[in-house]
């Protein structure tokens, strides 16, 4: 069967979101790309009668803000302030440990890639692979850009067609060897006898050639899938969709423009231009400044300067900022100044809630991509399938209230809730190792129901009061010091050190 034009075409789904994922991208890497040859004209377009040097200086003086960039880092830390929790198989997890990715990443490393793709494309793809040579399976990341076409029927994907861009090393005729980038396209397929095969294709003067062939197999034995993941914004499906920060990009973009227009006009008006009427021709003004003393004679003569007075330079500027503005609501808080004013917790968790909707979502999506592409590791190796990727939903990243700290050792000593509830919710506080385990509940145990059990009677006669790690605070000559201590001063010591 001829592929040729499977390969060298793309899916409508493709053309329809290719614009908007460049401009995602390059809003992403910022001003170089921007204001780059390639592009720069679509977005910052040549005033009229701007010719050469003119509008290079039109470019260079216009200002682009990163927040797409900014953003996009923002939303991955607070996702990746505490690392994917698993439960999968050991030899999975030792698997995750070692570099998955041809980029040396480990596992952690390139679900975090994965994200920081969703947020800046809205689509990223997966192919799990392994080196002809054996060893174990590996991790390719596709950008969207990069996976051009695909195909799917009622049994699952039987084609996809993936652009790659590998270094080749080459020897000239005067036996020096240099690097080049070369394209190359790799087409996953399913044949007529249901086998997963890989075929990569090079152009060769204007020819589409077979450069490689390869079919995977698990000990042995074909494959009967392409072990391929196609992960979206809000799902796993090979369509494509609108990438979440799209309007961001478009808007940080009119914003450049503004910032252009701004910038020509300081640069045209903002320096006043001196003149001057009714003097002779010997008495131009050709140098200005206190060491230059002018003698004029006529007395009619008039000097000035000229300078740019109305609103012309303010509308830009309200522009900008209305446009800053919106950008802050699309992206959320990152954007703008933080707040200075003192708020409570449950006051910030209420804040943030319809910021963080999109990027729950887009957790559960990389958390669904994630288990799927496991599984084909695993089904590969021969592992347990069973397995639960669970990525950090606290974005707020807030310190606990010491209210909730009390709260909580009061219903405990209370009876209200059991040791075992008071101790996960210490955990939810942080005040606990979220991978910590009845050893250190035990050592809990002998503080939270009294206060004064953090007293310890120490051999030179003192008492000292403990935290809640067994380090000594304080220390009283007498016992009922350290009691009171201990009674005024419980929510701090309770914090784990």
């Amino acid at each position: 069967m001829n592929y040729e034009d499977a390969i060298l075409s793309t899916h409508p789904s493709y053309e329809d979101r290719y614009i908007q994922w460049i401009t995602c991208r390059d809003a992403f890497d910022g001003e170089r790309a921007i204001k780059s040859v390639e592009h720069r004209e679509e977005y910052l377009p040549r005033l009229g009668g701007q010719e050469g040097r003119d509008y290079e200086n039109y470019i260079a003086r216009a200002v682009f803000h990163p927040v797409v960039s900014t953003v996009v880092n923002g939303r991955t830390g607070q996702v990746f302030y505490k690392s994917p929790q698993f439960e999968m198989d050991d030899n999975l997890l030792e698997w995750g440990k070692t570099e998955v990715t041809k980029q040396r990443q480990t596992l952690n490393g390139a679900i975090k890639t994965m994200l920081r793709e969703v947020l800046t494309v809205g689509r990223v793809g997966v192919l799990v692979d392994i080196d002809r040579q054996g060893g174990d399976p590996y991790l390719a990341i596709y950008k969207a850009e990069d996976i051009t076409n695909w195909k799917q029927d009622d049994m699952g994907l039987t084609h996809v067609t993936l652009c790659e861009y590998p270094v080749d090393q080459k020897m000239d005729q005067d036996g020096n060897y240099f690097q080049s980038i070369v394209k190359q396209y790799r087409h996953l397929m399913i044949t007529e006898e249901g086998r997963y095969t890989q075929i990569v294709y090079r152009m060769h003067e204007g020819d589409l050639l077979v450069y490689d062939e390869v079919e995977p197999t698990q000990n042995g034995s074909p494959l009967d899938f392409i072990p391929f993941t196609f992960i979206n914004a809000s799902d796993i499906s090979p369509m494509c969709e609108k990438p979440p920060l799209f309007d961001l990009a478009s808007i940080n973009i009119a914003h450049y423009r503004n910032s252009a227009d701004y910038e020509q006009c300081l640069h045209m008006l903002a320096v006043p231009t001196p003149y001057g009427t009714g003097l002779d021709e010997d008495e131009a003004l050709d140098t200005l400044g206190p060491l230059n003393f002018k003698a004029i004679r006529n007395e009619n003569a008039k000097l000035g300067l000229l300078e740019f007075s109305g609103r012309g330079t303010e509308s830009l500027k309200e522009a900008m900022a209305e446009k800053m503005s919106v950008m802050a609501s699309i992206g959320g808080s990152l954007v703008q100044k933080q707040r200075k004013q003192v708020e409570s917790a449950e006051t910030a968790r209420i804040r943030t809630a319809s910021e963080t909707s999109a990027l729950e979502t887009i957790c559960d999506t990389i958390e669904q991509a994630s288990e799927q592409m496991l599984s084909y590791v695993s089904k590969w190796m021969g592992w347990s399938e069973e397995i639960e990727v669970s990525l950090n939903r606290d974005f707020t990243n807030e310190r606990w209230d010491p209210a909730d700290i009390k709260a909580i050792t009061e219903a405990e000593m209370m009876g209200v809730i059991s040791k075992e509830t008071a101790f996960y919710q210490r955990k939810l506080l942080e005040l606990i190792a979220m991978n910590a385990g009845p050893p250190e509940q035990k050592e809990m145990e002998t503080h939270t129901m009294d206060p004064r059990s953090h007293v310890i009677e120490q051999e030179e006669g003192t008492f000292g009061v403990a935290d809640v790690k067994g380090n000594i605070v304080s220390t009283f000559d007498s016992k009922v010091e350290a009691e009171q201590y201990a009674i005024d001063n419980h929510n701090d010591l309770m914090v784990q050190a």
